[in-house]
């Protein structure tokens, strides 16, 4: 295991929200977020941004994901802790039921919740677990 990863895991014993590195950790949901410069600065449309957060290797740690419209909503109550955010959308890996040509996504501007064409480009934050 490496050294940040093993501080990251001490920390999380210490605290309900943690930054470490380019990482925002939720103890209380045992989420960990992507929150380096990317998250502000990338976007893509969403089949892309499943490929993107599939192949993210940030602070030693993989098995990074697309949140599902439950964890980014969760997120966005917390948007004034992150260190890096673009006030636009994010996308979640959902799928509306009705019209598989769009997606579920977050505007961090003002909170207003959509169901996006999967052909525009949102922002990414990638999330995984933290076991």
């Amino acid at each position: 295991m490496s050294k940040m990863k093993k501080i990251i895991l001490y920390i999380l014993f210490l605290n309900i929200f943690v930054y470490g590195g380019d990482v925002f950790i939720d103890k209380k949901t045992g989420l960990i977020w992507q929150d380096n410069d990317e998250t502000k600065t990338v976007r893509k449309k969403w089949e892309g941004t499943k490929k993107y957060c599939q192949h993210l290797n940030l602070n030693n740690f993989k098995e990074w994901r697309l949140p599902n419209k439950v964890e980014l909503s969760s997120l966005y109550r917390h948007k004034k802790r992150l260190q890096n955010l673009a006030e636009s959308n994010y996308w979640a890996v959902d799928v509306k039921p009705s019209d598989s040509s769009k997606s579920f996504g977050i505007d961090f501007y003002n909170g207003n919740k959509y169901w996006f064409p999967k052909s525009i480009k949102g922002y990414v934050r990638c999330v995984r677990s933290i076991k």
